[in-house]
């Protein structure tokens, strides 16, 4: 009789542990997928400025072409930041890194407002420096800002 209680109270502990341990896998799948949406809108909008960045290879085009591309995802205050760094890109041509790739790897925070999104990220880029090819993961907090129903980076800043 002892024996058959005591296993059964193990099989019970033991299947209470496994259960545990699926539960909780659950919830960090959970926590991980939170902020998925953000994750992606953040993605496409720095990967849409880092493409628009990179056409400085190409032969340079007329600043009303970037006038253009900016105001469909950027915002002021990066947009008027933005135009003046293009301004002076084709006035005054220099090397400029490249940007090979732009990912985001998390998010850590999301806060919504009334049409502002406020985001700690974690954004790894790969460059194609002036000797040599390289990564920087970088932690950001990032605004963004939703007009005409179509989410726009508004600033940027690093973070620690």
């Amino acid at each position: 009789m002892k024996k058959a209680l005591l296993f059964f109270l193990a099989s019970i502990i033991l299947s209470l542990h496994v259960h545990s341990i699926f539960a909780s896998g659950q919830a960090d799948q959970i926590v991980s997928d939170e902020f998925l949406d953000e994750k992606q809108i953040v993605q496409q909008l720095f990967q849409e400025r880092a493409n628009l960045w990179n056409t400085l290879y190409e032969v340079p085009k007329d600043i009303r072409y970037y006038e253009t591309e900016l105001q469909r995802f950027s915002i002021d205050p990066l947009y008027t930041f933005d135009l003046e760094s293009f301004r002076n890109a084709i006035e005054y041509p220099h090397d400029l890194e490249k940007v090979i790739a732009v990912n985001v790897l998390d998010i850590n925070k999301a806060e919504y407002g009334n049409s502002v999104l406020r985001v700690e990220a974690v954004i790894l880029w790969r460059m194609q420096g002036l000797n040599s090819n390289y990564e920087q993961e970088m932690n950001y907090e990032i605004f963004l800002r939703k007009e005409d129903d179509v989410w726009k980076l508004s600033d940027y800043s690093i973070s620690q």
